[in-house]
């Protein structure tokens, strides 16, 4: 029970073992892959940042652009129409406030966000007037906007406070009259909030604003994280000082702020969006959009997983294959070893016991030739008894020497042509007037369609008497000992030989063909039996194993080649 318990304790030592070794290498593997796989991600994130930040210049670029081009249509609308109502009015509506509050209405129908309209002469005195102020006869002579209109033809002004005292701008034309001798100036004005409706008519997130400025930095329209209208933004001269056709961007460190910038053309304002959304932003922006990238590297990532797991309990698997081959391989060189040693003994007690049974058999039979010559004498029968005792003790001695012989391969192989069932019926033979007394049942199980063997009678039938004598011992009386043959393939042949006996212990069965061990009990075997049997089937070129359960008996299964042994013994 003991060995068992030790034996138990040291397999659960060795699961143990190879169980920190999976996980070992489990470890080892997600390391080895982990390095990779950290570059691997290096180089995504890195790629992922230049995607990532590469669409939100041009999605804040289009927007930038989107909204400028809503400004410029909205300005150009007013130049026009401004333009066609200087065009069509006649004279007398220059002078008239009443004809001039008349087309201020029709304007207004058509641009409800004219504040006002009013005449300027060439002198710059406002010389009609309609609208909410009293306005008329203002001298805007020394304003930089009347010499600017009077060169240009068109002008549009910065935003500015005025006489009115309300953030506003004004739109103004020249027409030419008296064959272009003079000119008039028609000017509207236009609250600032008009710009305001049409700049945040664009939706945007809550880190991002948009505005207008001027060249000096100064806000024009209403912005909802820079500040308020005509006061100074973080955009200072000269930050932005190319004018380009498309909207620009660019990285403001200090302000941890990210613009889009594009100056309307033909007017004094620069059109500003900003963001202040960092990298990770723009990241998680970006795969909100796509998804699929997300989902194929978290699959990549558990496939990879779940490869590792299944490598490292294969390598475990081979390693652990690998010991027990080796550990078997080791145990039969032992085993090997063993017989070796005991075979090298037996050798030499066979010779040297061989010597002197010679001399004693020549002694004893040259004792009985001489009382065979020699005339009647007393107590010549005993004498003649007692010689043929001798005799029959020598020549017992010689079959336990012949043996020990061929225990230690010192025996040739006779080899010939056998049928394996009439062999074993004969070794049976043996045996039966025992299995009888006892009340043994015998059950025969012989393929009739065996072929026949090329082995060596004699050592074949020692294998199975050992085999059934070990059996016989096993069982009770009146118990079962079963015989069956069959072919394993077509170059071997096996039998099988069970007994219901008492079976054999599994710390006892790996050690049951080592010399000098016995199951039988202390006096009864000398533990060589199974030993003898084990090198003469490897002799034969055959193998032998057992299978055994506690209470059930036991099976021994000897396999034979057909033919191919000779070759082995041939250098014998």
């Amino acid at each position: 029970m003991t060995g068992i318990k030790a034996k138990l304790a040291s397999l659960l030592t060795f699961r143990d073992q190879y169980k920190n070794l999976g996980v070992k290498l489990f470890v080892i593997y997600g390391a080895i892959a982990a390095l990779p796989l950290a570059c691997i991600v290096s180089i995504g994130y890195f790629w992922l940042y230049s995607i990532s930040w590469e669409d939100f210049h041009q999605r804040l670029q289009k927007q930038t652009e989107d909204v400028s081009q809503s400004l410029d249509f909205f300005l150009r609308e007013k130049i026009s129409g401004l333009r066609l109502v200087s065009s069509m009015a006649r004279p007398e509506v220059v002078t008239n406030d009443a004809a001039l509050q008349g087309i201020l209405q029709l304007m207004k129908q058509e641009f409800a966000e004219i504040v006002d309209v009013g005449v300027i002469d060439s002198k710059g005195t406002q010389i009609a007037y309609a609208g909410p102020y009293n306005l008329k006869g203002r001298s805007y002579s020394d304003h930089d906007w009347f010499h600017e209109v009077s060169v240009r033809d068109t002008y549009i002004s910065e935003v500015f406070m005025g006489y009115r005292k309300i953030p506003h701008f004004a739109i103004a034309v020249k027409k030419l009259i008296h064959g272009g001798a003079s000119y008039y100036i028609w000017r509207i004005t236009i609250d600032v909030e008009a710009l305001n409706k049409r700049i945040h008519s664009v939706s945007l997130p809550e880190k991002d604003d948009v505005f207008l400025v001027n060249s000096q930095g100064i806000i024009q329209t209403a912005s909802r994280l820079s500040g308020s209208v005509l006061q100074p933004s973080f955009v200072t001269p000269g930050m932005l000082p190319l004018r380009y056709t498309t909207a620009e961007i660019r990285t403001i460190p200090h302000q941890k702020k990210t613009i889009g910038y594009m100056y309307l053309r033909n007017t004094p304002w620069i059109l500003v969006m900003t963001t202040a959304r960092q990298t990770h932003d723009m990241i998680v922006d970006f795969l909100r959009r796509d998804f699929s990238l997300i989902s194929l590297s978290v699959l990549l990532i558990l496939i990879g997983i779940v490869a590792n797991y299944f490598m490292a309990q294969m390598v475990v698997s081979w390693i652990e294959t690998s010991d027990k081959v080796k550990e078997e391989a080791l145990r039969q060189t032992e085993h090997a070893d063993k017989l070796a040693s005991i075979g090298r003994l037996a050798a030499g007690v066979a010779h040297e016991i061989n010597n002197p049974l010679a001399i004693i058999n020549e002694k004893a039979g040259l004792m009985r030739d001489l009382v065979k010559r020699a005339p009647d004498f007393a107590y010549q029968d005993k004498f003649n008894a007692v010689v043929e005792g001798i005799l029959k003790s020598v020549d017992r001695c010689r079959t336990i020497t012949h043996r020990l012989l061929g225990f230690a391969r010192q025996m040739d192989v006779m080899p010939e042509i056998l049928d394996l069932n009439t062999l074993l019926r004969d070794v049976i033979g043996f045996l039966e007037r025992e299995m009888t007394y006892r009340g043994i049942h015998l059950e025969l199980e012989l393929d009739d369609d065996l072929p026949a063997i090329e082995s060596d009678r004699g050592q074949l039938q020692q294998v199975f008497l050992n085999i059934v004598n070990n059996g016989l011992d096993a069982v009770k009386d009146g118990g079962h000992i079963g015989v069956r043959t069959f072919r394993k393939d077509a170059h071997t042949i096996s039998v099988a030989i069970r007994d219901d006996g008492h079976g054999i212990p599994p710390d006892t069965l790996e050690r049951i063909f080592e010399p000098f061990f016995t199951t039988k009990g202390k006096g009864k075997g000398t533990g060589l039996g199974l030993s003898i049997t084990y090198g003469i089937v490897k002799k034969l070129g055959g193998d032998i194993h057992v299978e055994s359960e506690l209470g059930k008996g036991t099976t021994f299964i000897v396999e034979l080649p057909t033919r191919g042994f000779v070759a082995e013994e041939g250098g014998e």
